[in-house]
Formats: C-alpha cells, sequence, structure tokens
C-alpha cells in the first residue's frame, strides 16, 4: 500500500468518526430535550391532578370572598378636622391653611389618582393631610390610618409618595447651589474677606427639634443635650451685604414645653 492510499484511508476513517462523534452528541442533545419535556409534561399532569382533587373536595363547600376591601370608620378625619378652628388645624397639621391650600395648589396634579371601577381613589386632600399628619407627630401608622380611615399600609405609601413627590418639587426651589462661576468666585471671596476661610461658599449647620419619642424607641432619639430630638440641618450663605442668608428655623411646639437651644 502507497502512502497516498494509506492517506486516503486514514482520512475516511477520520471522517467516519468525526460524523459517528456529531451523531451521538445530536442524540445525546435530543434526549435530553425529549427528558425535559417528558418531566415538564408529568409536571404539569400532577398540578392538574392536584386541581382537580381540590375542586372535587371543594365543591360543596367553595368560600366566597365578601369584600375586597376592608372599609374603615375614619370619623375623625370626616367629622372632627372639618370642623377644626385655624389654630387646632396648625397644631394637627403643622402647616397655616393658607400655606397648606397653597401646597394643594402645587402638589395635586401630582398626587391625583384616576378612578377605576374597583373604588374610588383616596382625595388628594386626605393624602395631604395623612402625610403631614405622619411628619408632624410620633403616632403608628396604624393608629394614622384609623384616624383617616384607610389601612396602615395605605397611610406608608401615601407618607412615602408625598415625600417623594415634595422632594421632587422643591428640593432645587429650596437647597440652591451657585448657578455659575461667577457666583462660585464671589461667595467664596464673601467668605474669605468675612471669616478669613478659604475656598468656602457656604456652611451648614443643626437644630435639635423637640419631640415625643414613639414607644419603645426613645434611647434613639435621646441627644446629647439631654432630650428627645430630630435633627434638621440648615444651609446658610453669605450675600452681598456679608450677612448670613438661612432656611427659616423650626422652633419647638410651645405645648411640648420649652424651648430648647440651639
Amino acid at each position: 500500500m502507497d502512502k497516498t492510499s494509506f492517506l486516503a484511508l486514514v482520512h475516511t476513517y477520520l471522517s467516519k468518526q468525526q460524523r459517528l462523534t456529531n451523531d451521538i452528541s445530536n442524540l445525546r442533545s435530543e434526549y435530553q430535550r425529549l427528558l425535559r419535556k417528558y418531566r415538564r409534561n408529568l409536571n404539569q399532569r400532577n398540578k392538574l391532578i392536584a386541581i382537580l382533587i381540590m375542586l372535587n373536595e371543594n365543591s360543596f363547600g367553595i368560600n366566597h370572598r365578601g369584600i375586597w376591601i376592608l372599609k374603615k370608620n375614619g370619623r375623625w378625619w370626616l367629622e372632627v378636622v372639618p370642623k377644626m378652628s385655624d389654630n387646632e388645624f396648625k397644631q394637627n397639621f403643622r402647616l397655616e391653611r393658607g400655606i397648606y391650600s397653597a401646597l394643594m395648589k402645587q402638589i395635586e396634579p401630582y398626587l391625583r389618582k384616576t378612578k377605576t371601577n374597583c373604588r374610588e381613589p383616596i382625595p388628594v386632600e386626605k393624602k395631604v393631610c395623612c402625610a403631614l399628619y405622619c411628619l408632624g407627630s410620633s403616632a403608628e401608622l396604624r393608629t394614622i390610618g384609623n384616624l383617616f380611615g384607610i389601612g396602615k399600609s395605605t397611610s406608608s405609601e401615601i407618607l412615602h409618595e408625598f415625600c417623594s413627590i415634595m422632594i421632587e418639587l422643591f428640593i432645587y426651589n429650596l437647597v440652591k447651589f451657585p448657578d455659575n462661576h461667577q457666583e462660585i468666585e464671589d461667595a467664596s471671596s464673601n467668605f474669605l474677606r468675612k471669616f478669613g476661610y478659604p475656598m468656602c461658599i457656604g456652611a451648614v449647620d443643626g437644630t435639635h427639634i423637640s419631640i415625643k419619642p414613639p414607644l419603645g424607641l426613645e434611647t434613639d432619639y435621646f441627644n446629647y443635650k439631654k432630650y428627645h430630638s430630630v435633627i434638621m440641618l440648615e444651609k446658610s450663605r453669605i450675600e452681598s451685604n456679608y450677612g448670613f442668608e438661612k432656611q427659616k428655623k423650626i422652633e419647638s411646639n410651645p405645648n411640648q414645653g420649652p424651648k430648647k437651644p440651639n
């Protein structure tokens, strides 16, 4: 056998071996596919059998859901709030009625929900007052829900929705940064000339607001000044007359005791 015939024979052998390997691989893949299909069909059959058994067992005692949502009373919101005086309204929601009305006009388009066939949406006024009451008191969400005639989870959702919209609408109006390089240079020069602080364009400080802490969390709200509080940060900057322009500080509620120093 010459060299050419031997090479041709080897090539034929290797080609057949490669085809055989490919056929075996294809058969294994097909087997795995059929096995998965069989297991899937078997699982579906078992589920169907279980459903049929359950239907057969409950065919004479099917429980129909009586209500879709549990209705709550909410008499405080419906009867007490509309009769509040301006002072009582401010004490409960921490806003004057005029400021509350102005806030409603700005935030109402973002809180209003579309009416559906399932139920009426929660009025925007109730949402805003619920969120304000949550932010201005230490009451539990369950208690607030009972006051407004809504559930605990709904109170939480309203609070988060209100805060998100407030941040989106007002964060850049209340917390302002220099708009251009010239304002940055002016602010830095004013701080350097007035206080000797280089490369400074603003100042941040904090104040403690006295509160009644939530039950069981007293230690989390106890500050180094020996009373319970939450912290509010303030942003200040120097204007051209070298005086401070700062946010209006929130003072303690006179009904909560004496005012605390900063």
